[in-house]
């Protein structure tokens, strides 16, 4: 891992020896209410989960029915690794400009970047008219432009009710739902089987949840638990837990919403 960034300040203290060298953001972004790590394991776990994603919307980066011109520019809010970018950028012609903002560079990518790549500290709420919801994103597009969101319904879709209402999941609600990260409007929606009975995308499905989940246990901790855990130890206790008895349930998927919209040309 490269020396911390002048820019980037420590979020800890959380639990565990070294979990305060795990969670970082930006100096001026310090104020935000920031729930998952920034180093090289998030790095990994967020390039792994956004080969997935896109293997699961048929290997496309771009799913709005969107012309690109010469000189064109993408955005990609809260990039975190850049693996999003890195294979847009495969996708596009070299005449496509491609931008990556985070509130924190950390786990940017450093070499070997495309030429019409670059990545900025940065949070789309504070670009000119930046959004404060869903629909007004169009404020940051030109007119005629397109908005895609693809993202995770809050609950598992499975014929067990043990795993839909499970307490490694619902830690996971609680502390999105305490931080309001939600969003209603849908257009398209796929599952990603979580479990070998799902085949190669079921074992990066299931590797995905896990993940995620653990990524999670400090700031669960930190506020508390929600009644559910007290150590870290009991909330990875709680993730095996999921994990097998999604790998014994067929059927059960962790459901993607795409969502599309494109600003009105004036």
């Amino acid at each position: 891992m490269d020396p911390l960034p002048a820019e980037n300040v420590n979020l800890g203290p959380t639990t565990g020896s070294d979990a305060t060298q795990r969670f970082f953001i930006s100096q001026k972004f310090s104020d935000f209410k920031y729930v998952l790590p920034s180093d090289e394991e998030e790095r990994e776990r967020l390039a792994f989960q956004s080969q997935t994603i896109i293997k699961l919307f048929d290997d496309k980066t771009n799913l709005a029915p969107v012309v690109l011109k010469d000189g064109d520019s993408i955005l990609d809010s809260g990039t975190g690794s850049g693996h999003w970018v890195l294979s847009c950028s495969k996708d596009v012609p070299a005449t496509i400009n491609l931008h990556g903002i985070d509130i924190s560079s950390r786990i940017f990518p450093q070499a070997s970047l495309p030429p019409n790549a670059t990545f900025l500290t940065a949070s789309v709420t504070s670009l000119p008219n930046g959004p404060t919801n869903f629909p007004s994103l169009t404020n940051v597009s030109f007119p005629g432009g397109w908005i895609q969101l693809i993202e995770p319904h809050w609950i598992l879709q499975s014929p067990s009710e043990a795993i839909q209402k499970h307490k490694a999941f619902k830690m996971k609600n609680d502390l999105c739902f305490k931080r309001q990260i939600v969003i209603d409007a849908v257009v398209e929606k796929r599952g990603l089987p979580l479990g070998s009975w799902g085949g190669e995308i079921g074992i990066g499905g299931m590797n995905i949840i896990s993940q995620f989940l653990r990524s999670l246990k400090e700031s669960i901790i930190r506020e508390g638990g929600f009644g559910m855990v007290e150590t870290g130890e009991e909330c990875e206790a709680a993730v095996d837990e999921l994990a097998e008895l999604c790998e014994t349930t067929p059927a059960t998927f962790y459901e993607y919403w795409l969502f599309v919209a494109q600003k009105p040309q004036l």
